[in-house]
Order: C-alpha cells, then structure tokens, then sequence
C-alpha cells in the first residue's frame, strides 16, 4: 500500500511540475506583443466568418453541413 501511494503522489508531483511549465510557457508566449496582435487578429477574423456563415439561408447551411460529414465519414475509410 505504501509503494502504491508514493507511484500516485509521484504522478500528482510530476502533472502539477508539467501543468505548471506550461502554463508558465503559455503566458510567456502571450506577453509577446506580436503574439498577442497575431490572436487578436485570428480571433477578429474567426468571429466574422462565423457571422458570415450565420447570415447564409438555411438551405446553404445544410449543404455545407452535408459536406463536411461526408468529407469526415470518407476519412475513415480506408
């Protein structure tokens, strides 16, 4: 039982130094003033093509929507 507890406390340590680190890197990255121009623009455009496929008529909506399931199922045959 001792060994047992000190592999799942090892794990813990270990995911919380990797959570860690990385969450450090992620906000590193985001202090980057040319990352963060870089997100605001992907995040400006992500909106205004989700606009755009909101104002299409429902009609369109499905066809793409066929679309793309169809593309996805082919993926996974061989």
């Amino acid at each position: 039982m001792g060994w047992r507890l000190l592999a799942i406390l090892a794990r813990l340590g270990l995911g919380l130094l990797l959570l860690y680190g990385t969450l450090s890197l992620i906000v590193a990255f985001l202090q980057t003033p040319p990352l963060r121009h870089l997100l605001g623009v992907s995040a400006v455009f992500l909106v205004g093509l989700w606009l755009l496929y909101s104002k299409l008529p429902d009609w369109l909506q499905d066809l793409l929507r066929s679309l793309w399931r169809r593309k996805q199922h082919s993926d996974d045959e061989p």
